[in-house]
């Protein structure tokens, strides 16, 4: 998935990992081995909304 997306952005695959990793340290979702970042993203943003 990720190598499409720098294909069609015309990106480095380590420009857009930077990039990912930074939207998800914004709301402080460090890594975790019994939580999926992606979910707890889309739940802290439900919660603010």
């Amino acid at each position: 998935m990720i190598g499409s997306l720098t294909a069609q952005l015309h990106l480095s695959l380590s420009a857009v990992t930077k990039y990912i990793n930074s939207v998800f340290s914004k709301p402080h979702l460090d890594p975790s081995e019994d939580d999926n970042r992606r979910v707890r993203a889309a739940l802290s943003h439900l919660r603010a909304r």
